[in-house]
């Protein structure tokens, strides 16, 4: 049987992180929202609210109040008690608010202990599903800000290392490394977006094999291989399209510089049977002068050295 103090506290830190008052479905619980109030200051956030949970299996009922606080970082402190009454409730979020706008963390601190004594919870009180999220929101806002201190360094130094390249200086890590992820991200990104800037892919392509920064293939590989397959898919419902056809040979040569390896089964059954379908028709086409046909047949046999297969 899950302990109800601890559905509470999964709830209120869910809230915490994501900002939606409902972001926690247990299976045979039942939550009734009573009071919800979020306050930040720095690093430091809290959420401090009320609860009522219910078991449909045992019909056990608690109004619960709580209060979670994050910190920074991985730390989380969470406490939960039984609701007794408003103005203990009032009390203890007015001390903890006021703990907080001061940003004195040993008095938040203390404040929770005295509030709630043994009745404490952390990040690893948390159901196992809820961890992985947690963590993974974490994660996502530590890169976020690793990135933004990379690209700084990028956007700076860029041109210095460039040269230092040129002249066979060697590059300190403490300037390489954030360069090649920037260069990484920011080609993964190219690669994966709604719309494809071959032009910007291209620069991204020309300052790697410039600047001699290897590729991240395991990522890029996956990254290209889902767009081919995705624009493959795309060819297959409209053949005749010239434009889209050029669009894959383009990334296929521009990335050529990076030696990735491709997954691309799916593409070359797909290539196989557009072949099989439209090739015969359309090397007829170019027997008669039509422009259109010959660029076609040019284009598509171009594509299928890129995917390896030979239609005939």
């Amino acid at each position: 049987m899950i302990d109800l103090k601890r559905i509470v506290f999964n709830y209120a830190l869910s809230v915490l992180i994501t900002d939606n008052q409902e972001p926690l479905v247990i299976r045979h619980y039942i939550k009734k929202h009573e009071s919800y109030e979020k306050s930040e200051s720095g690093e430091q956030r809290i959420v401090i609210g009320t609860l009522t949970v219910r078991s449909d299996i045992t019909c056990e009922e608690k109004k619960l109040k709580y209060a979670v606080l994050h910190l920074g970082n991985y730390e989380f402190m969470g406490g939960i008690l039984e609701f007794t009454d408003d103005a203990a409730f009032i009390r203890m979020k007015d001390d903890l608010k006021t703990a907080l706008m001061a940003s004195d963390v040993p008095l938040l601190v203390h404040t929770m202990e005295q509030e709630f004594g043994t009745s404490l919870y952390s990040l690893w009180h948390l159901f196992k599903d809820a961890q992985r999220e947690t963590l993974f929101r974490l994660l996502e806002s530590t890169l976020e800000d690793m990135e933004t201190s990379y690209r700084q360094i990028y956007r700076q130094h860029i041109t210095l290392i460039h040269a230092m390249k040129d002249v066979q200086i060697p590059i300190p890590k403490i300037f390489e490394d954030p360069v090649w992820y920037i260069l990484n991200v920011d080609l993964n990104k190219a690669l994966s977006g709604e719309v494809i800037n071959r032009q910007k892919i291209r620069q991204l392509v020309n300052e790697m094999t410039l600047g001699q920064f290897s590729p991240d293939k395991s990522t890029l590989n996956f990254t290209t291989s889902k767009l081919i397959t995705s624009l493959t898919k795309k060819l297959v419902a409209a053949p005749d399209d010239i434009p889209l056809m050029q669009e894959i040979v383009d990334i296929f040569t521009i990335l050529a510089p990076l030696s990735l390896n491709y997954e691309l089964w799916e593409c070359q059954t797909d290539y196989f049977y557009t072949g099989k379908k439209q090739l015969a028709l359309m090397q007829r086409q170019t027997a008669k002068g039509d422009s259109h046909a010959v660029q076609w047949v040019a284009l598509f046999k171009e594509l299928g050295t890129w995917f390896g297969v030979k239609c005939i």
